[in-house]
């Protein structure tokens, strides 16, 4: 199935950019109406920054997010940038959202995208990804994975929310907690890999799948 753009379609078109919003609610399309939406829609423009969302939001088991957000490989990426500025607070909050998501794979696209439209430091985004410190396992570690790329070394809320996840009642996110507190309190820049942020890296992605195993805790 393809999205059908009219043929007369320019720039803020509003009768084809609402032609293609309706294909961003399916599964098949959303994808390709994304791309169309990009196509004829200012940047900044609200259904375009919404459009993000909904893309995110159709990623789940063996879908190819990996590859759409891909720096070296993908074009999804490079396509956010064409969405908005990395300071959109609009934006910022959209895929946020996206960390709350119960597919695994779509709150891993949604710490990739987060990733590449907000800046290190970007005060709404840390507050954001602080918010959700405290909701179910794996949300508690999506954004610790997201806050780990994000948080500048001695950000003070940051240190704060971390600290707090290093008392976690799960094992595996006091893992991965202690291990970027080592990265944002020792004087070591944000861009370079330590031993540590390796750690919670890995740890990561070796737990999450294990700890959906922990119901009685991630219902909680």
């Amino acid at each position: 199935m393809h999205v059908k753009k009219p043929k007369a379609a320019h720039e803020d078109d509003e009768q084809a950019m609402t032609a293609i919003c309706s294909c961003l609610r399916n599964d098949r399309t959303r994808q390709e109406a994304f791309l169309s939406l990009l196509e004829i829609a200012r940047k900044e423009d609200e259904r375009l920054i919404d459009a993000v969302g909904s893309v995110i939001d159709g990623y789940g088991t063996y879908s190819q997010w990996r590859i759409y957000f891909s720096s070296s490989i993908g074009f999804r990426g490079k396509s956010l940038s064409k969405v908005a500025d990395t300071k959109n607070e609009r934006l910022i909050k959209v895929v946020s959202t996206r960390l709350k998501l119960p597919s695994q794979d779509g709150r891993f696209a949604a710490v990739e995208a987060l990733s590449q439209i907000a800046s290190r430091g970007n005060d709404c985004a840390i507050s954001e990804i602080c918010s959700l410190l405290h909701r179910r396992l794996g949300v508690r570690q999506s954004a610790l994975e997201a806050l780990s790329r994000l948080a500048k070394r001695g950000d003070e809320r940051a240190v704060a929310a971390v600290t707090a996840r290093t008392r976690d009642r799960s094992k595996a996110v006091q893992v991965v907690a202690g291990a970027i507190l080592q990265k944002l309190q020792r004087g070591v820049a944000n861009n370079v890999a330590t031993p540590a942020t390796k750690v919670a890296r890995n740890m990561c992605h070796v737990l999450w799948p294990a700890c959906f195993l922990e119901k009685c805790v991630d219902s909680r």
